[in-house]
């Protein structure tokens, strides 16, 4: 039937049957079915950032302490004899540590060493022919002897002999020293650098795929099959990721923040009234922190959207608050699950129920679409007669 009313030249008010309501699946509830993976991305950078930072205070305080070993050494040494030079070696191998440390954090060291200096640095602790340079000389500097700040390493002999000494070994050296707690800090500065903006792309990555697929698929469940609604479905989408990847940015920074501080303190509180804390519950505590953090910005962003469309504050605040409500129950079942099972459990269940979610809702807006598209037949073939 609904073919032969298309073919029907008569009927020339005929129209593919093509409705837009508003949209609030994919703008409304993206933030809801995202906050749990967004909680456990904030989780997870959060962790190996300290992790890194740990890794660095080990060592500083490991060198400190070797460090103020040899001080006393020197300082013992030159008060029996002015010309005292036995900590010389002590610099260069607690120099070589330092190269090592930098290199095991990502860092190529003090001397910039390639691959295969760096990777036998990590097996020996130290690169074969490269050399130590005292960088202010010991006969005129014996108190610095022991600094590995004053340690400054050539590649190969050679290289010490023209730069280090200028051609000639009896040339005395006073160049500025080199300050190797700074080397390390610096390296590690810059893996947490890049571990912050891999959690960052991984939120956007999350929102924006999670967002254009809503926002894909519902549409394309709206107005059906067809090249012009392919192409629509893929423009509705792309705008629909890219809104739901700068909210889940957004959310994701604020929790990675003011959702570690709140995280932090929820921790606290269970440890206060006798909990232990293990990873799961501190991970259950960011989910939570971090996640309504997230579903704040996607209701807040919605809520002004609909206000900005001319809805009246109450139908918006209602509407918002609905779908918060649904997001929020999201959270805590994810979090449940968490806790219950442990592992990625909270985000599966997340996920899984998300699916669910917009497959049902899917399903029901292609039935609304095939009902008004019978509807309409109904319609022409009642009013069939008039025309005739």
């Amino acid at each position: 039937m609904l073919t032969a009313l298309r073919n029907n030249k008569s009927l020339t008010f005929y129209q593919t049957t093509e409705f837009r309501p508003k949209f609030s699946v994919d703008s409304s509830y993206t933030g809801g079915i995202t906050a749990t993976a967004i909680s456990s991305t904030a989780y997870t950078t959060a962790t190996v950032t300290t992790q890194f930072n740990n890794q660095l205070n080990a060592f500083l305080d490991a060198f400190h302490a070797e460090r103020e070993r040899i001080a006393n050494k020197v300082a013992e040494g030159l008060a029996k004899d002015s010309e005292y030079t036995g900590a010389r070696n002590d610099a260069v191998k607690l120099a070589w540590d330092y190269e090592k440390a930098d290199v095991e954090m990502g860092g190529r060291g003090s001397s910039d060493w390639d691959d295969a200096q760096c990777q036998e640095i990590k097996e020996t602790g130290k690169v074969r022919g490269a050399e130590g340079h005292h960088q202010k000389n010991v006969a005129d500097h014996p108190e610095d002897q022991g600094d590995p700040d004053n340690i400054k390493f050539y590649k190969s002999r050679k290289e010490h002999l023209e730069k280090g000494h200028n051609g000639d070994f009896h040339n005395s050296s006073d160049a500025p020293k080199i300050d190797k707690d700074k080397m390390l800090k610096k390296t590690n500065s810059k893996r947490v650098f890049r571990n912050e903006i891999k959690g960052i792309g991984i939120a956007a990555a999350i929102g924006i795929g999670v967002g254009f697929t809503i926002g894909f698929a519902v549409s394309l469940a709206q107005t059906g099959v067809t090249p012009d609604s392919i192409k629509y479905a893929l423009v509705n989408g792309g705008k629909s990721g890219l809104s739901s990847g700068i909210q889940s940015t957004i959310g994701y920074g604020i929790g990675r923040t003011v959702g570690q501080l709140a995280s932090q303190a929820l921790t606290g509180v269970f440890s206060n009234v006798g909990l232990e804390i293990t990873e799961n519950i501190a991970k259950m505590c960011n989910m939570g922190a971090v996640g309504a953090i997230t579903i704040g910005v996607f209701s807040t962003v919605q809520f002004v959207k609909l206000v900005c469309k001319g809805e009246s504050l109450k139908t918006a605040a209602i509407q918002v608050g609905k779908q918060a409500l649904f997001s929020l129950s999201l959270l805590v079942v994810s979090i449940t699950a968490q806790g219950i099972f442990g592992g990625p459990s909270g985000i599966i269940v997340s996920v899984g129920v998300g699916v669910i979610f917009v497959t049902y809702t899917i399903a029901d807006t292609v039935h609304q679409r095939n009902y008004s598209e019978k509807l309409r037949v109904y319609m022409i073939e009642k009013c069939k007669p008039i025309f005739a």
